[in-house]
């Protein structure tokens, strides 16, 4: 706060490397920024921070996501994980965590990883979908089937294989701690999505599907989510 109030300083060079930032940014928008302390007992932005919310940990079952890899493959980096359900080693979570190699997956340029491992809050999804569209993102994603919803024909717009149905059993989303079964669990049903955010590699899976005609008075094909592929799982 206090680089930024007095335009930078000499003592410490990372501070003045992001108090010049800011103020470049200001400059670029026409924006003045005044800074002030708030503090922490009159913070309400900062009363959620130390208490641990055990019912947002909810984690896809090791075994389903064994099988998903089997078919495509191991992503490097979990984007949004912590170190009690990380899929993989390499992983960013949403807070400061001992063992993750980024924090806020959002500040951090996905396209960097050969691919990425998502799955995320569902009310996070459109702004993880979005993401992955914008940086030509290839990976995975665990998402809800619910064609409603804003981000879905984004989503569908960047598959480049066919979705993956999750069976509805007990424990397919559990908390690592507890073998409590996620509250919706039974109300919906889950898809792994293999997408890119590179329109070629879209074009090429719509390349490579059958393709149906009919003429004039013929049944028309049936709606093309049936041919969503179902994973016989043996959990």
């Amino acid at each position: 706060m206090s680089y930024v109030s007095k335009f930078g300083g000499i003592k410490s060079p990372e501070c003045n490397k992001v108090a010049k930032e800011i103020w470049q940014m200001c400059i670029d928008n026409n924006i003045w920024l005044t800074c002030s302390h708030i503090p922490g007992v009159s913070n309400l932005a900062d009363e959620p921070s130390p208490k641990f919310r055990d019912e947002l940990e909810w984690s896809l079952s090791i075994k389903i996501f064994n099988k998903i890899c089997n078919v495509w493959g191991e992503p490097p980096i979990d984007l949004l994980a912590t170190r009690l359900n990380a899929k993989v080693p390499l992983f960013c979570s949403w807070k400061p965590d001992p063992d993750a190699k980024f924090i806020d997956c959002l500040t951090i340029d996905w396209s960097a990883f050969q691919s990425v491992y998502v799955f995320c809050p569902f009310s996070s999804l459109g702004r993880s979908v979005l993401k992955i569209h914008l940086e030509k993102v290839r990976g995975i994603v665990i998402a809800p089937i619910w064609p409603t919803q804003q981000w879905f024909p984004i989503m569908m717009r960047m598959l480049v294989d066919i979705p993956i149905v999750l069976p509805k059993v007990s424990q397919i989303l559990h908390l690592p701690h507890s073998k409590r079964e996620h509250p919706l669990s039974k109300k919906f049903a889950l898809m792994a999505c293999r997408v890119s955010g590179i329109t070629s590699d879209h074009r090429d899976f719509l390349q490579s599907l059958p393709t149906y005609s009919c003429a004039h008075g013929e049944i028309r094909p049936k709606n093309s989510i049936s041919a969503l592929l179902k994973m016989d799982f043996i959990l």
